[in-house]
């Protein structure tokens, strides 16, 4: 897989998350006040971790060829943390 490739892969898993997060915030809203904030509070920290994977691939986005792939374990690992939050998450929600 190319730099390219990654790039796009690691986007479209972004956006993915976007969408668990907005359903999360869509149950928490629809939930009675003394659940809701400890929901948002998940939701707090989700979006935390989503914004620390943009800025890995953004760093990913700016760095040459020779580069990226030592960059890319630091996005696989920003990964891992916003997939395991999003999960960690869904068994509270439930």
């Amino acid at each position: 897989m190319d730099k390219k490739e990654y790039e796009q892969k690691m986007e479209k898993r972004l956006h993915d998350m976007d969408v668990e997060i907005g359903r999360m915030n869509a149950k928490a809203d629809a939930a009675g006040a003394d659940v809701r904030a400890g929901y948002q509070k998940e939701i707090h920290y989700l979006r935390e971790r989503r914004q620390a994977l943009k800025a890995k691939l953004n760093e990913l986005r700016s760095s040459g060829t020779d580069a990226w792939q030592d960059i890319k374990l630091g996005t696989e690992q920003a990964w891992n943390d916003l997939s395991r939050a999003v999960k960690s998450a869904w068994s509270k929600f439930r």
